[in-house]
């Protein structure tokens, strides 16, 4: 079985939150950590909305335009 999305996020988050608070790096040094982070995840978002349009409307051209295979 594939671990569940909401396991592998509260998971994610507990790492993260134990690696902020045991980094010692103060808030005015994470901050633009953060931001940079965001926006390359943003990037990345961007991407794969792209990408995952493109391959469902080359499906749709190879099936007539129907959204689903009988």
């Amino acid at each position: 079985m594939e671990k569940p999305i909401t396991v592998a996020k509260k998971e994610f988050e507990d790492k993260l939150t134990d690696l902020i608070n045991t980094s010692g790096l103060p808030p005015i040094i994470l901050s633009p950590i953060f931001k940079e982070f965001h926006n390359n995840i943003k990037l990345m978002e961007k991407r794969q909305l792209d990408a995952d349009t493109e391959r469902y409307m080359k499906f749709l051209e190879e099936n007539g335009g129907k959204d689903e295979v009988s």
